[in-house]
């Protein structure tokens, strides 16, 4: 009689500690197979590797049909599956593939995925860092996303630059292989990989590059310079290290970089030539410090407005005619 309590209450012990699914309490693996749960759940698993049997370290970019991972835990198996997250990922650039949190539903015999926790972490230093990783990420807390935008325009040969910046905070996903300069307070900061279903993307095109690989990057893209972007105690901006156009060496192939026309005479907007020889742009955007005063503020207001009006950061209606930071259709916009 003893063994048989002793047996009951075993059972009762492991039940109790059995995942239902939510964020806080997921599956296991093995139990996500069993459940068969046809509406989105949470388990927590590893990452075996890419592909549908987990032998590929790196998803074929050209490919949109190479969009898979194997997850496992234990002797359990599952293939995951999701263009934003797992197309083109190089699993090197992710800081961690154990025990990751996965939000996803089941189709077939296939986890589609929304979103891993815990699989990537970046360290932000002297307020900023260019980034850029092959995955959809959402913007995190206190992390400002900066997309900056160039173009060009000749009038009696004389080639202007016309550069802008846009602001988003932690309401939306970066977009895939998105090139961005992210402001923040020195510190280390999760990114939680998601699919673009889970929140809107970025939006606006960008001027910036993402590095391919570790030393010498080339475009195919003829009579550009390019500038790498740098951020130090008493330097940010961007740093044409190489003579020859369409090359950037990098330090990291996360690292990003500024694509500026060869024939360039002129800046218009907030850059400007620092040197002689065109070899430095100095950084006249907004700085994290400028956000910080606002950051409560500034998230609610991004989050509620997106009716085409113009809102100032505490979420007041303004006319446009003042200079500033405000936010339109849930994005910072300056007026000068």
């Amino acid at each position: 009689m003893k063994t048989f309590t002793s047996f009951v209450a075993l059972l009762c012990s492991v039940a109790a500690f059995a995942g239902d699914g939510t964020e806080g309490s997921p599956y296991t693996l093995a139990e996500a197979l069993s459940e068969k749960a046809t509406t989105n759940f949470w388990l927590k698993a590893d990452i075996k590797g890419l592909g549908k049997d987990g032998s590929q370290t790196v998803n074929d970019s050209e490919l949109r049909t190479d969009t898979f991972a194997l997850l496992n835990s234990g002797e359990a198996y599952l293939i995951a599956a999701s263009y934003d997250i797992f197309g083109s990922l190089d699993l090197s650039d992710l800081t961690n593939t154990k025990d990751l949190l996965i939000e996803g539903r089941m189709m077939a015999d296939t986890l589609w995925v929304r979103q891993v926790k815990g699989a990537l972490s970046i360290n932000i230093s002297n307020g900023a860092r260019g980034y850029h990783v092959a995955a959809n990420y959402l913007v995190p807390q206190n992390v400002v996303a900066t997309v900056v935008r160039g173009s060009y325009s000749t009038k009696n040969n004389d080639v202007t630059c016309v550069v802008g910046y846009s602001y988003f905070g932690d309401t939306v996903t970066t977009g895939k292989n998105s090139a961005l300069i992210l402001l923040a307070q020195d510190g280390s900061y999760d990114l939680t990989l998601a699919s673009s279903e889970v929140a809107k993307s970025i939006s606006g095109t960008t001027g910036l590059g993402a590095g391919k690989t570790v030393g010498l990057n080339t475009v195919t893209t003829k009579n550009r310079y390019l500038y790498r972007f740098e951020v130090s105690a008493d330097f940010m901006g961007f740093r044409r290290n190489s003579d020859n156009m369409q090359e950037v060496t990098l330090e990291s192939k996360d690292e990003v970089y500024l694509q500026v026309n060869a024939s360039e005479k002129n800046f218009f907007g907030a850059y400007e030539f620092a040197d002689e020889d065109k070899k430095v742009i100095n950084w006249e955007g907004q700085t994290i410090n400028d956000f910080a005063s606002a950051t409560t503020n500034l998230k609610k207001v991004i989050a509620t407005h997106d009716d085409n009006k113009i809102y100032d950061l505490s979420g007041k209606i303004s006319n446009g005619k003042q200079k500033g930071l405000f936010v339109q259709n849930g994005r910072l916009i300056i007026i000068k």
